[in-house]
């Protein structure tokens, strides 16, 4: 890649290697980060973390196509979830944050969740025509306004933009979930089927005897009948790792894993073999995102922020919470979705009345389900609220 479009995103230096899902590239410390190619920031993450890509920013691309820049610096990240970007936007600066034995950036393409660097980039011959598959210049993506539900009758129908046709993807599914242009779903017989890109395109089974479903980019994790978590990184990889058994709840995001056995909540991040840290008892529910932990504790919710040892700050009474970039909602017991949006210490604003039974979140987005209806507003929380889905049961935003 050429210099015009980044000072890092450029070349590369001596020392740099191909590696994991994605390249290396080793620069001083404080250089510029700029876009590659033209999209919407999907994940934006400030973070003094020393496990995981730290602060991080991901984009996704028309196509299908991501990428993501990792291990800059704490606070260079000033653009928000949602944000349109050029080809040439300034992102942030190189750093070592995360799991980074010194300054480089962590650079990676991804084709519906697959890692593509390769095809694109590699040391000493890269360049910016390479990426041009990824669009130049301003979009906004469809991918990034995907919405789901599943209907009372078992149905999983999904939209591709907010003004998009309902349409329907899948029968007999008891759970699922979604991140980006992937959705993962489980049918009544426990099994476990996957989509990528294109709501056309053909499913892949993963596994049987399931009951639920976490995805996080190209992680897939699983939980069984008989409560075992297995997981794995790839969608065509067999090689599947257990993770713990007797769990009751899943969740996966931006490369943590979460799991809740025995009222008590666990998280790992980083790889799968990764150990698992212990976040305290009594907990109902909880959600990841970033470096933002939420869980509802006692009919109290509450969240930390940065590494996995942080402390807990109490949010307010609630029976469900939601994570997503600088905005956190709780689900009152009363049904009454309230968000909070940029610090922990930020005011709550009230976005519904009584009688929510779902909520959803990402990027700019808000979803929420009442009445076996799905409402969706884009932008700030003062927005207008749209009808997506009738007669739902469950929903999720993408």
């Amino acid at each position: 890649m050429s210099g015009n479009v980044a000072d890092i995103v450029g070349g590369c230096p001596a020392g740099s290697r191909p590696t994991h899902e994605g390249v290396d590239i080793n620069g001083n410390g404080g250089t510029n980060v700029y876009a590659a190619a033209g999209g919407q920031i999907q994940t934006a993450v400030n973070s003094n973390s020393t496990s995981g890509y730290g602060t991080q920013i991901v984009i996704v691309h028309p196509g299908g196509y991501t990428t993501r820049y990792a291990h800059m610096v704490n606070g260079s990240v000033t653009l928000a979830p949602g944000t349109p970007v050029n080809q040439g936007t300034l992102l942030g600066k190189v750093g070592s944050t995360g799991n980074s034995t010194g300054p480089h950036m962590h650079f990676e393409i991804k084709l519906n969740g697959n890692n593509v660097t390769n095809l694109y980039f590699s040391c000493g011959q890269g360049s910016v025509a390479a990426l041009q598959p990824l669009g130049a210049g301003p979009v906004t993506p469809a991918v990034t306004d995907r919405s789901f539900s599943l209907t009372s009758t078992g149905t999983l129908q999904g939209k591709a933009g907010m003004y998009e046709p309902v349409v329907a993807l899948r029968n007999n599914i008891v759970a699922f979930d979604a991140d980006g242009t992937t959705i993962a779903a489980v049918d009544t017989s426990g099994n476990v089927w996957v989509q990528q890109g294109s709501f056309a395109n053909g499913w892949v089974g993963l596994s049987g005897q399931a009951k639920d479903v976490a995805v996080d980019g190209d992680r897939f994790v699983v939980l069984k009948t008989d409560g075992t978590v297995i997981a794995k990184d790839g969608l065509y990889s067999t090689a599947w790792l257990t993770q713990l058994a007797g769990v009751e709840k899943i969740d996966a995001a931006d490369g943590r894993l979460g799991v809740l056995k025995g009222g008590s909540l666990f998280v790992k991040e980083g790889n799968l073999q990764a150990g698992w840290v212990d976040q305290g008892g009594g907990v109902s529910d909880f959600a990841l995102d970033g470096t933002r932990i939420g869980i509802i504790s006692g009919g109290t919710a509450y969240v930390k922020e940065g590494n996995l040892y942080t402390a807990w700050v109490t949010m307010r009474n609630g029976s469900r919470v939601e994570r997503e970039g600088s905005r956190i909602a709780v689900l009152t017991p009363e049904g009454i979705v309230t968000v909070k949006e940029g610090t922990l210490w930020s005011s709550w604003v009230n976005l519904t009345g009584p009688g929510v039974g779902d909520l959803s979140l990402s990027g700019n987005r808000v979803a929420v389900l009442s009445g076996g209806s799905v409402l969706i507003k884009t932008g700030a929380l003062n927005a207008t609220w749209i009808g997506a889905f009738a007669n739902s049961k469950a929903i999720k935003i993408s």
